[in-house]
C-alpha cells in the first residue's frame, strides 16, 4: 500500500575560496540558492501514513499551515485517491476517490475548513464547474462556467487558492493567448464571485 512520508532534513556547506574574474579586482558576492558543494543530509522520519489504495507515480502534495493533501492516480485508472490529513502527525481527516473527470485540485485552508477546489469537466457550460470538496468528498459548494459568464467553449481550471480567495480561469478551446484567458476571484468558503472576469491583461 502506497504511504506518504515527512522527513526532517538539514544542509551542510563547504566553502571554498573564490577566484576573482579579474586579478585583482574584488568581485561582488552574489546570491545563491545552494552553496556550492552543498551536502543534502537525510533526516529521520516523522511519520508515516498509507493512502489506502494502490496508486501510481503520479502524485500531487500540498499542505497548508496545520494540514497536507496528497492526491494520486490509482493505478486502476479509475481516476484519483485524494487524502487529507494533519501536518503534525499524519493522522488522516478524510479521504475519497476522484473520478478522472476531476482536474487536479488545488487545496487551502478557509472560513469553511480545509477545502479542495477542483474542475468537473462537461461537455457544457452547466456540467463545466468548479466544486469545492471537503475532506471527506462531500461537495461544499459548486459554480458552473454558466453561472461565471464563461464562453460555452471554455473549459475552467482552478488556478490557486488561499484562507478566503480560489483563482479560476476559462480555457478557451480556440487559439487564445493566456493573457486574455478570462479569470475569475472566488470566495473560497461560498464560491460568490469577489472579482468578475477579468484577464492577466486587465492588471498590466
Amino acid at each position: 500500500s502506497s504511504v506518504v512520508c515527512v522527513i526532517l532534513a538539514g544542509c551542510s556547506a563547504s566553502t571554498s575560496e573564490e577566484v576573482p574574474a579579474v586579478p585583482g579586482r574584488v568581485d561582488p558576492v552574489l546570491p545563491s540558492a545552494l552553496a556550492r558543494d552543498t551536502v543534502v543530509s537525510v533526516g529521520s522520519q516523522v511519520w508515516e501514513q498509507p493512502l489506502g489504495a494502490s496508486v501510481t507515480d503520479s502524485i500531487q502534495i500540498q499542505h497548508t499551515a496545520t494540514a497536507y493533501q496528497v492526491v494520486a492516480a490509482l493505478a486502476d485508472g479509475s481516476g484519483y485517491r485524494v487524502v487529507t490529513g494533519q501536518l503534525a502527525d499524519g493522522a488522516i481527516l478524510g479521504s475519497f476517490n476522484a473520478t478522472p473527470d476531476v482536474a487536479w485540485p488545488v487545496f487551502a485552508e478557509t472560513g469553511g475548513g480545509l477545502l479542495s477546489f477542483g474542475v468537473l469537466g462537461g461537455s457544457d457550460a452547466s456540467a463545466n464547474r468548479v466544486v469545492a470538496f471537503l475532506p471527506d468528498g462531500q461537495q461544499r459548494w459548486s459554480v458552473s462556467a454558466r453561472d461565471l459568464g464563461a464562453l460555452q467553449d471554455s473549459t475552467l481550471a482552478t488556478e490557486f487558492a488561499m484562507s478566503d480567495r480560489v483563482v479560476v480561469r476559462a480555457n478557451p478551446l480556440q487559439p487564445n493567448p493566456y493573457r486574455y484567458a478570462p479569470m475569475w476571484v472566488l470566495d473560497a468558503a461560498t464560491g460568490q464571485v469577489v472579482i468578475g472576469r477579468m484577464s492577466m491583461s486587465d492588471a498590466s
